[in-house]
């Protein structure tokens, strides 16, 4: 290309995702992360019923080093058939969230605001 030509410049944006959903057979549900315990481990709270649990979990491997996971994020975590094991399986962008919250899936309890060590939490 010769010297001084200006071409079309493509913008950075990220390829749009398709929204996955949770299924309901009772293998998968969406939780927000309270706090990162090290080693691909994090700390997550999530809606049984009318109480809230929290548990702890893995970030599966192929999310390793691609997608970073923080604290207050909504991701979607699938139990497994065997032990006390859960692994987080998505993370959803804030457009995501917004997208979910519009289709009526987010009737959880939402992170509202930390406290010391203490998790405020504000029913939706």
């Amino acid at each position: 290309m010769p010297r001084g030509v200006k071409t079309a410049r493509t913008e950075n944006k990220a390829p749009r995702r398709d929204l996955i959903t949770k299924d309901y057979d009772g293998t998968q549900e969406y939780a927000t992360v309270t706090k990162m315990l090290g080693n691909g481990r994090v700390l997550v709270v999530y809606q049984v019923g009318p109480e809230k649990k929290e548990i702890q979990a893995t970030i599966r491997g192929s999310m390793r080093r691609r997608e970073w996971v923080n604290v207050n994020d909504l991701v979607l975590i699938a139990f497994r058939d065997f032990g006390e094991t859960h692994d987080i399986i998505r993370k959803f962008s804030d457009t995501e969230v917004h997208e979910l919250r519009r289709l009526g899936e987010l009737d959880l309890v939402a992170c509202v605001e930390e406290d010391d060590d203490e998790v405020v939490f504000e029913d939706i």
